[in-house]
């Protein structure tokens, strides 16, 4: 089998890879990441000449990842822009490109003998790699630049590798963690016979960093961006060491690895694995200092995988051909780590008669320092889904905002970009990484990478409008006392104390849940979703509909009035007896005794105008002459004890 038909194997088991990852609930491909959308929406403004910012005021160097995660993506984002392209589709289409020039690349690299084609097949079924391919980051571009200038470096092309780290540096500021060990590199290579010319292979790179740096510095912005300033700590690495384990775990195939770290160390690995396995082991190194990332399928390390899979190649050829007899431990361990890639990509379930399931929630769950860092129990195919699920509810949220809320109004959330891109709206990223966090001392944004913390009790006193606390598919809100316990445990910089949790208890009395209805799909808004999205809004905007007292002869009536926003709430009505009984209302007009009921579930509020509506009218018993009626509106499924359960006011209809 040639290198050709090999290459063209790998390019359709590739695309049925991470189409088989990147599809929604209908079979149809998925929606991009939430921060993918910060590229979109700074492209946008860039466009519209409203600077390359998040939103109007903010730092200006936001094109230079001061907001931005990618000056390449958002200069791809605002060419789509400009010419009236959808962003989604161009950006998925330049991702899995990238993807498969990858191959294309690494094919370049492949040996003669049927083993050499070792880093290819890897990568093929490799879950990380095909994740990035279709979540619509850059992280797809990085890695094809990245392969291609180590390919550029072994046959000492100057020119294409200067172009290739230059394109890599403007791509994602940790490209220059690749630049120093590829000058190291090529200094080496002068001692031998064909020498690579220095000037043009780092220049370009060097004055990318500079014009990347000085128009950071221009803006008065910090002069390093926020990732390479976060390598200049150890604050995440226990966390960035725990993502390794669990990058290894998870998907098995990083343990051959260790033949090329153990050839290395007794000088039997070939000069071309070395080398890959230096920069592999560099760029680890950084991810480790950065503590990791939240991104699902560990993609955060799908720069690394062809490097370290190229040098599991070298290690692989060079080990037959000292040791032809051991070809049956090398297919053996090929086999089995293809094997271990290909189940890490499926949904944790039994393969026929075969009981895997419990193996495979085992690769898929998150230590416990991951899940204490970024608030997931799960990684692997389990978090693909929740988040392509959490995807399509953010982008439902920011439909809302667009249609619903006044334009003027500022949002709060920790997930800014489907919002903010599609709502227009003036849209405060909780954790400081689309823009500047006001009560951060050192200035600047944080990375998008690692574990962020931040003042959440200063964040809710400067009073934006809404807050997005939790992205919710389920029935039953959370209780004000989980939801302190959440955001604090979460994002907060100090963290679950009980000074702390009444300092935001506190805060959080200026503002009241409301439960909406979010389209389940965009191409019919009016579809609701099957469980309501959660937001937090502020009480003095007056927008909670009002309960009234109606006229019905001998009948008790209530009557709703609405002035907000599509809104969804339930209706209690409740009698107090003297002696401390209470009973409820149903929905055929009976007084229970038991547990709370509701009067009328799940209404969908539209506003009223300067009418009301009719919501429930009941006789009442005369065994209850003498109780006190009291009707109130709650949140859909809440507990009906709990602060946070109330819409508006209680009305009584009998005191």
């Amino acid at each position: 089998m040639n290198r050709t038909t090999v290459l063209i194997l790998a390019i359709v088991l590739l695309l049925a890879h991470l189409l088989s990852l990147h599809h929604d609930a209908s079979g149809a491909f998925a929606m991009p990441s939430d921060l993918a959308h910060v590229d979109f929406r700074i492209g946008r403004h860039w466009v519209h000449g409203q600077g390359t910012t998040w939103f109007s005021g903010s730092t200006a160097a936001a094109i230079s990842e001061e907001g931005g995660t990618s000056l390449a993506w958002v200069t791809l984002a605002a060419l789509a822009e400009l010419f009236s392209w959808s962003p989604l589709r161009v950006t998925a289409w330049v991702g899995i490109l990238s993807a498969l020039l990858t191959l294309a690349v690494i094919a370049r690299l492949s040996r003669d003998r049927l083993i050499g084609v070792t880093a290819i097949v890897l990568l093929v079924v490799s879950g990380p790699f095909a994740a990035s391919a279709t979540d619509g980051t850059a992280t797809a571009l990085f890695t094809l630049l990245l392969t291609l200038a180590f390919l550029a470096l072994e046959r000492r092309r100057a020119g294409v590798l200067g172009a290739a780290l230059a394109a890599l540096v403007l791509t994602g500021s940790l490209g220059l963690v690749y630049v120093v060990p590829m000058l190291g590199i090529a200094l080496w290579m002068r001692r031998s016979d064909r020498p690579l010319a220095l000037a043009p292979a780092f220049l370009p790179p060097l004055a990318a960093a500079a014009v990347l740096f000085g128009v950071r510095m221009a803006y008065g912005a910090p002069l390093l961006p926020p990732d390479l300033a976060a390598l200049g700590s150890l604050e995440h690495a226990r966390v960035g060491l725990w993502s390794v384990e669990a990058w290894v775990r998870g998907t098995l195939a990083p343990l051959l690895i260790l033949l090329p770290l153990g050839l290395v160390l007794i000088g039997k690995l070939s000069g071309t694995g070395a080398r890959a396995l230096l920069l592999a082991l560099t760029g680890t190194l950084a991810i480790v200092l950065l503590g990791g990332s939240r991104a699902a399928m560990h993609t955060i390390f799908a720069p690394v995988l062809p490097l370290f899979f190229i040098a599991v190649q070298e290690a692989f050829v060079g080990g037959l051909e000292r040791r032809p007899r051991l070809e049956w431990a090398v297919w053996t361990s090929l086999s089995m780590a293809c094997a271990a890639s290909i189940l890490a990509s499926k949904t944790p379930s039994d393969l026929g008669p075969l009981r895997i399931e419990p193996a495979l929630h085992w690769m898929a769950r998150e230590n416990d320092v991951r899940e204490a860092a970024y608030g997931r129990e799960w990684n692997g195919r389990p978090a693909i889904l929740r988040e392509l699920e959490e995807h399509e509810r953010l982008r439902g949220i920011g439909l809302f905002f667009r249609d619903q809320v006044a334009p003027n109004a500022r949002i709060l959330t920790p997930w800014p970009g489907a919002i903010g891109y599609l709502s227009r709206m003036q849209v405060l990223d909780l954790l400081g990484r689309a823009h500047v966090d006001p009560s951060r001392a050192a200035g600047g944004t944080r990375s998008w990478n690692g574990p962020a913390r931040t003042d959440v009790v200063a964040a809710l006193e400067r009073g934006p409008e809404y807050v997005v606390p939790l992205i919710a598919d389920r029935l039953r809100p959370p209780t004000r006392a989980e939801l302190i316990e959440r955001w604090l445990s979460l994002y907060d910089d100090v963290g679950a104390t009980p000074a702390r949790r009444a300092e935001l208890a506190t805060a959080l009395e200026a503002y009241e849940l409301v439960a909406i209805s979010t389209p389940e799909d965009e191409a019919d808004l009016a579809l609701s979703g099957e469980t309501p999205s959660l937001l937090l809004r502020r009480r003095d905007l007056l927008l909670a509909p009002t309960l009234a007292v109606g006229v019905g002869g001998d009948r008790q009536v209530v009557r709703l009035q609405h002035a907000g926003h599509h809104q969804l709430v339930e209706l209690e009505v409740r009698a107090e007896l003297p002696g401390g009984e209470v009973r409820y209302l149903n929905p055929t007009g009976d007084f229970l005794t038991g547990p709370p009921l509701r009067a009328r579930t799940e209404l969908v509020l539209f506003p009223t105008g300067d009418r009301s509506v009719r919501l429930v009218d009941f006789r009442v018993p005369k065994e209850l002459a003498e109780a006190r009626l009291v009707a109130r509106l709650l949140n859909p499924f809440s507990d009906p004890s709990d602060p946070l359960a109330r819409v508006g006011d209680e009305l009584e209809l009998r005191p």
